[in-house]
């Protein structure tokens, strides 16, 4: 499975965000398309799609910016991947003159088995995580998170 840049984007966006929720600062949008290195325009439409999901809230101003709107135990992968990647365990549409029972077999005992794992992962998995293998990770390469 390989998930999309866009997919991809959300889910570091929603790390960062939760890398900053004990502070309680608002990230500002560039500084979040800068770590990331993709345009700012780009960001925010990931970022409108996040929060019209309820995942991030927005607040303007000069020291406004972007913040979980849930505690990040409370948002898994696939609360995020469902937005950035809408079709992401959409079922596949088969066309054409194919074996139809060939089609059902693989649908059953390969396609369905294979979404019905990573969802169950990806839902298993919250951002707060996420976190915590970064900071595990950081702590012993010495490396500092500043955004």
């Amino acid at each position: 499975m390989k998930i999309s840049a866009k997919g991809q984007h959300a889910l570091t966006t929603m790390v960062l965000l939760a890398l900053r929720q004990e502070s309680a600062a608002q990230v500002p949008a560039t500084a979040i398309a800068d770590y990331i290195g993709i345009s700012k325009l780009y960001l925010e439409q990931i970022l409108a799609s996040l929060r019209r999901a309820g995942l991030i809230e927005s607040v303007k101003g000069a020291l406004g910016g972007y913040r979980l709107a849930r505690p990040a135990d409370k948002i898994s992968i696939a609360d995020v991947l469902k937005v950035a990647v809408p079709d992401l365990f959409a079922p596949l549409n088969r066309q054409g003159n194919q074996d139809s029972l060939l089609i059902h077999i693989l649908e059953q005992k390969v396609y369905c088995e294979l979404d019905q794992l990573i969802r169950k992962y990806t839902e298993s998995r919250s951002l707060s995580d996420l976190v915590a293998a970064y900071c595990r990770e950081s702590e012993k390469s010495g490396f500092m998170f500043y955004i």
